[in-house]
């Protein structure tokens, strides 16, 4: 084989390579690139790719070396590359910080079912946490440390990296009290700032609590700040008084808008996802901020005034690590919204390839909340439960290839698994009730998708978790009547699956018990009850405020029933 020819092929291994998070094998590719390839002649897209996996595998001074290696000119030109990675391009364009880019790749790995690389990714996290210097944090590694089951407090340590990261010399004085009497002439002026009124969890979560808001007491302002709009948008848009839709825009131009809008209130909803809502916040551009259910993780008084909790979620040795001033509710704060689609009818088993006669446990997560330890349980949980068929969603092709070997290295074969593919949402919605139990996911649990399980009459079985993403299941399903299906260990997380599967007078209880706290129940949960929920936000809105215009500080506080 000629040096082109070679140096080609091992370029192909080494984009294949990276692309299933084999970090180690892109590595030997991308060194043997080099060795078939003249240096006047090795090109950016070469040394980024070489500098990625040498930073995944913690080599993280070669890694920078690589980088370094990419000419300015050319290092813009990648930068426009349509296919570059958004948070490595990001990275990439302030600097380039090898810790960051190793913590961004091990959390790839992770989704890609390269579970070996969480160890690293909670070290890189550590580091980070612990700089005060360089490059400015990345939102995505806050949202992944959250995403992945890291604890409140090197969560909240990462928020306070990056709320000095993009304080900026910024001013965060409070602006002047309002006298409390003028503060009540008029309704509160309240900005909902989120990327991700679409269709998106983010808007399932808060639809139906926006639209049973009072209007006689909230002035509600929608802004919307990415690109894609659907019917989810349009709907949203018309449960809000004024509407605005700004892609696009800088954050200080988004600050400047807010400023000019004369909002009292900044109800954030998604702060560390796509949209640049995280390095908003220190520029203080309304008089408060509380931040909503999209980023239930501690954020700190550097970037919000207020958080709403529950007291599972945000229990009493974790608050602590919330620098912010907590409004406790008296329930969990999550609430499903209904559909903009009308739900299709509901299939058989048989038509979803279900058996008729099993227990179908149902484990409908995203691929990314799959863990060793959910593959742990479940397993344990078919080996105790021989009646029982695991049925999930299908991943993509790695993160998919890599759940069936852990299961198969734990007993179980496809012939105890039964696979769907992903549809939308009204038609999974219509398709989760013909399951029997829902089995949530450690180290983070589900949220949306258990209140969706919830929501088609399913109970649910749920592990406590170190951190919040692994708490907030708890909360629903003790505000579902289910406090008795919230364990503290795995091997109670099987027993108590195991007991349910061996008494049908357990079973028939809880799905009762599921049926008693839906609407038109007679013990109508607040997980399932947006007017209640709307009291108690309209409640947080009146104190935070009064306690702003009597010219305090943020104070934590309590909602009562």
């Amino acid at each position: 084989m000629s040096r082109p020819d070679a140096a080609a092929e091992a370029l192909s291994r080494a984009r294949r390579a990276l692309a299933g998070a084999d970090f180690l094998g892109a590595c030997e590719q991308f060194e043997r690139v080099l060795d078939h390839v003249p240096a006047g002649r090795v090109t950016a897209s070469i040394w980024f790719g070489y500098g990625c996996a040498l930073a995944a595998i913690g080599e993280l001074r070669s890694s920078t070396n690589a980088v370094r290696s990419i000419a300015a000119g050319e290092r813009r030109a990648l930068l426009l590359h349509p296919q570059l990675d958004r948070a490595l391009s990001e990275v990439l364009r302030i600097g380039w910080d090898a810790h960051q880019v190793q913590a961004l790749l091990c959390a790839f790995a992770m989704r890609q079912g390269r579970w070996e690389y969480r160890q690293p990714f909670t070290a890189a996290l550590q580091t980070i946490a612990g700089q005060r210097a360089g490059v400015p944090l990345h939102r995505s590694l806050v949202f992944d440390a959250f995403s992945f089951g890291r604890d409140d407090a090197l969560i909240a340590a990462l928020s306070q990296r990056f709320a000095d990261d993009y304080a900026g010399g910024t001013s965060s004085a409070a602006p002047r009290p309002v006298a409390p009497a003028e503060a009540r002439r008029r309704p509160l002026r309240v900005a909902l700032l989120s990327g991700e009124w679409r269709r998106h969890p983010t808007c399932y979560l808060h639809r139906d609590l926006v639209a049973a808001l009072d209007h006689r007491e909230l002035h509600l302002t929608g802004i919307h700040l990415d690109a894609r709009v659907d019917a989810y948008t349009e709907d949203m848009r018309g449960l809000c008084d004024d509407w605005q839709h700004w892609p696009g825009l800088g954050v200080g131009e988004i600050a400047e808008r807010l400023r000019a809008g004369g909002h009292d209130i900044l109800w954030v909803l998604g702060s560390f996802q796509e949209t640049p809502i995280a390095e908003l916040l220190p520029l203080r551009p309304v008089p408060l901020a509380i931040n909503g259910l999209a980023s239930y993780y501690p954020h700190g008084r550097g970037l919000v005034d207020y958080a709403a909790v529950d007291p599972l979620t945000v229990p009493p040795a974790a608050r602590p690590h919330w620098g912010e001033a907590l409004a406790e509710l008296p329930a969990t704060t999550f609430v499903l919204g209904p559909l903009v689609e009308r739900h299709p009818p509901r299939p058989g088993r048989a038509e979803l390839g279900l058996p008729e006669d099993a227990l179908v446990l149902a484990a409908t997560h995203q691929s990314y909340k799959w863990s060793p330890e959910c593959a742990d349980l479940w397993a344990a949980v078919l080996h105790r439960c021989p009646n029982a068929v695991l049925w999930r969603v299908q991943a993509r092709p790695h993160p998919e290839a890599a759940w069936q070997r852990a299961m198969a290295e734990r007993g179980i074969g496809p012939e105890r698994q039964r696979v769907c593919l992903t549809v939308d949402w009204p038609q999974h919605m219509a398709r989760l009730g013909v399951a029997d139990l829902f089995l949530d996911a450690t180290p983070m649990g589900g949220h949306t998708t258990l209140l969706e399980a919830l929501a088609q009459g399913l109970p649910a079985v749920s592990l406590r978790g170190p951190g919040p993403a692994g708490r907030i299941g708890h909360a629903i399903l003790d505000a579902m009547g289910l406090a008795e299906a919230c364990v503290e260990t795995p091997r109670q997380y099987v027993e108590q699956v195991a007991r349910w599967a061996a008494d049908p007078a357990l079973r028939a209880r809880w799905r009762q018990t599921v049926a008693d706290h839906q609407p038109g129940g007679p013990r109508h949960s607040p997980a399932r009850d947006a007017a209640r929920q709307a009291r108690w936000w309209e409640e947080v809105f009146r104190r935070m405020w009064e306690i702003h215009c009597r010219g305090l500080p943020p104070t934590s506080f309590r909602i009562e029933q």
